[in-house]
């Protein structure tokens, strides 16, 4: 009579506190990680390959497979070394093949705001991601964090097709507006005055580039560029190097974005 554990149980067996299969992995699997790879060949293939490795260095802890996944596909797995000589021998041969690296977490080099409510992570770990894709997404809570740290600023949203900059306008408590009043000469080009349509249409920017580019409307009153990526650096050039100067109006091409 074939027998199943419940679903409860099952749950139990690799999330109860102190005994989650992937705590148990990392805690009492020993210092040796050990390394996986992918290999699209047959089981006689993949068994040659293992004992040519073991051929080679018989101190090597022996390799096993660990996958059989279809009739030319087969995950096998060792010890670091063991793979790695693995690796050596795929390279030289003609089986595609794919090392499986291990996921690694370390400390963000610059802050990274997530959509939290707590705050922002110190460190990413996996338990921190898997909680945060089953919890809702607190972009108001966010958008006032990097207000109380930064004060008032330029943002600037990277992405396809993104829309963060659209709606995050009512968690400001007061308006993001230019802090500076010096004048500037009639052909210099102001980074502030590119979010408004007259500078753009005064230099006759084709306007296949105008419509990319995503300026805001000149009521609004804060500052807001919006980059999107996909463009293939297109509308860069207008935040980073600015417009060419009054003389020149009217001579853009495509060529020169």
């Amino acid at each position: 009579m074939r027998r199943a554990l419940r679903l409860e149980s099952n749950v139990h067996r690799i999330s109860a506190p102190g005994t989650e299969r992937a705590v148990l992995m990392r805690d009492r699997w020993g210092p040796e990680r050990g390394s996986m790879v992918a290999l699209e060949a047959d089981e006689n293939e993949t068994r040659v390959l293992i004992a040519f490795v073991y051929q080679q260095d018989s101190t090597t802890p022996e390799l096993e497979i660990a996958s059989f996944n279809g009739p030319k596909s087969h995950v096998i797995v060792g010890s670091a070394a063991a793979v790695e000589s693995l690796g050596a021998i795929l390279w030289r041969s003609r089986i595609e093949y794919t090392m499986l690296n291990v996921v690694t977490f370390k400390e963000p080099k610059i802050p990274i705001e997530t959509c939290s409510r707590s705050g922002m992570w110190s460190v990413p770990t996996a338990k921190l991601i898997a909680d945060h894709t089953c919890t809702p997404v607190y972009v108001g809570d966010t958008v006032e964090r990097i207000e109380t740290d930064l004060g008032q600023a330029t943002w600037i949203e990277a992405g396809s097709n993104s829309s963060i900059t659209d709606y995050e306008d009512e968690f400001w408590t007061q308006p993001n507006v230019p802090d500076h009043t010096d004048a500037y000469a009639e052909d210099k080009f102001d980074l502030l005055d590119g979010v408004y349509p007259a500078p753009i249409t005064a230099y006759n920017v084709p306007s296949k580039l105008v419509a990319m580019a995503g300026w805001i409307a000149p009521k609004d009153a804060r500052t807001r560029i919006v980059l999107h990526m996909h463009w293939h650096g297109q509308t860069l050039p207008i935040l980073f190097r600015g417009l060419p100067s009054a003389k020149h109006a009217g001579r853009i091409k495509d060529a020169t974005w």
